[in-house]
C-alpha cells in the first residue's frame, strides 16, 4: 500500500554555460509513495560507491523513466536518486524502488 505521501520527481539539467552552474529542474512525474526500510547491504553498497543511502521509497511503476541523478522532492526536501531498482510488490504489480540521498543544495 503506497500510502506514506507524495512525492515529485524531476529531471535535472545543468547550464555548464553560467558561471556558477545552474540546475534547472523539470517535473515527470507526481507519485503516491511508500517508506521502505534502508537495509545494510544497500547502505554498504552506496557507501561502497562513495554515496549515502537516506531513504528507499517504493512508488508504482511509470511511463515516465525515473533515472539515477533525476531528483526526488518529498516534504520540501529534495533528494538525488541514487538507484533505480525496477521490482514487483507482493501482489505481482509494477512498482519501483528508489534509494535517495539527501540533497545537500545542489
Amino acid at each position: 500500500m503506497l500510502d506514506s505521501g507524495i512525492c515529485i520527481i524531476y529531471a535535472a539539467t545543468w547550464d555548464e554555460t553560467s558561471i556558477p552552474k545552474k540546475r534547472t529542474l523539470e517535473q515527470k512525474a507526481k507519485l503516491c509513495f511508500e517508506e521502505r526500510t534502508v537495509g545494510i547491504t544497500r547502505n554498504y553498497e552506496a557507501a561502497r560507491n562513495g554515496r549515502h543511502a537516506d531513504r528507499l521509497i517504493r512508488v508504482w511503476r511509470t511511463a515516465a523513466r525515473i533515472r539515477v541523478n533525476d531528483i526526488c522532492e518529498i516534504g520540501g526536501v529534495q533528494y538525488h536518486i541514487i538507484q533505480v531498482q525496477y521490482t514487483t510488490d507482493a501482489d505481482g504489480l509494477l512498482v519501483t524502488d528508489l534509494t535517495l540521498e539527501e540533497n545537500d543544495g545542489q
